[in-house]
């Protein structure tokens, strides 16, 4: 959880008021986040499913706890390539 402090030299109303203007922004923000993170689960389930290298390679060092789920795919994979090679399976 995060806390947010709102400084206004205004008073304690502006400061609430600001409050509100961040929340709103934040709720409006947030859903838009989770359809890109949705979207990037999504394609990496896909890749894990269409390449048993990948996938055994995962399995190895996510799984096993040695690296990261992150560190995977932003050091091992090339997921950008794997990406586009997956759009231009569904193009084509």
């Amino acid at each position: 959880m995060t806390t947010f402090h709102f400084c206004n030299s205004k008073g304690f109303e502006e400061q609430k008021k600001d409050r509100d203007a961040v929340s709103r922004l934040l709720q409006s923000l947030l859903p838009e986040f989770k359809n890109m993170i949705d979207q990037a689960l999504e394609v990496k389930m896909r890749i894990l499913n269409e390449n048993k290298t990948i996938y055994q390679l995962y399995k190895d060092l996510v799984i096993d706890g040695l690296v990261s789920a992150e560190d995977f795919w932003s050091k091992y994979v090339d997921f950008e390539k794997l990406t586009e090679s997956i759009k231009k399976q569904s193009i084509g």
